[in-house]
């Protein structure tokens, strides 16, 4: 499978590298904010690829959301069904609907709780891709995707094009709604148009209307 067109003009590492300068700050300082030692902080800098984990780390450490420079680009897919459990914030603003996993959102540590690998996983077998199909597909061996369902981490060029082959927006599923970079901004704004597309079963459910109101529904598990 070729590579989606719109990556070719994507040079996360200049992006990130523009966006420091912005900010005034040195290499040696932004890799104090990543934990990263100064020389891997430089080599990200020069790349056009990134790993997920790392772009996020990047995006808390800049206060820039660069999920976004491959969101505004990447079509939106048909499977919608978010990933959520326990606790989830349903946010109106001005019309517009969020959805937040509460307990995870506002932390910069919430990738502790993504094993994306099991996720590619769980969702190829769904759709009865075998490691085989998925190989022939991408053009590598299937040890290669035996070795990916295993990892907690992914490049994001291998993500989008697993989402492209599985038709499912991993990156606004799964990521995006967990991402608060920036207190102000409103969360996951473009994850889910319309509630009734919300297929989950969470135990609390808390609405926030644009007066800041708050309402809790307690919904029982399903049989």
């Amino acid at each position: 499978m070729k590579q989606p067109e719109f990556l070719k003009n994507i040079h996360i590492g200049e992006i990130i590298h523009t966006e420091m300068k912005k900010q005034q700050l040195t290499v040696q300082m932004l890799a104090d904010r990543v934990c990263l030692k100064k020389w891997k902080v430089r080599y990200i800098l020069q790349q056009e690829n990134i790993s997920i984990n790392k772009l996020i780390n990047f995006s808390y450490a800049l206060h820039v959301n660069f999920l976004l420079v491959y969101l505004q680009k990447m079509p939106q897919f048909k499977n919608t069904k978010p990933h959520y459990e326990d606790e989830v914030i349903i946010k109106t603003d001005g019309g517009q609907i969020a959805i937040i996993l509460s307990k995870k959102s506002r932390t910069t540590d919430f990738l502790q709780f993504i094993h994306i690998g099991a996720l590619l996983h769980r969702e190829a077998k769904e759709q009865k891709m075998t490691e085989e199909s998925l190989a022939d597909i991408l053009c590598c061996t299937q040890g290669a995707i035996s070795e990916m369902f295993h990892h907690t981490d992914i490049d994001m060029y291998r993500l989008i094009r697993m989402s492209y082959i599985l038709n499912y927006d991993f990156i606004r599923n799964i990521y995006l709604p967990y991402m608060c970079v920036n207190p102000t901004e409103m969360i996951a704004n473009d994850c889910i148009a319309d509630l009734q597309v919300m297929k989950i079963t969470p135990k609390t459910i808390s609405i926030i209307t644009d007066n800041n109101t708050m309402i809790y529904h307690k919904i029982e598990p399903q049989q």
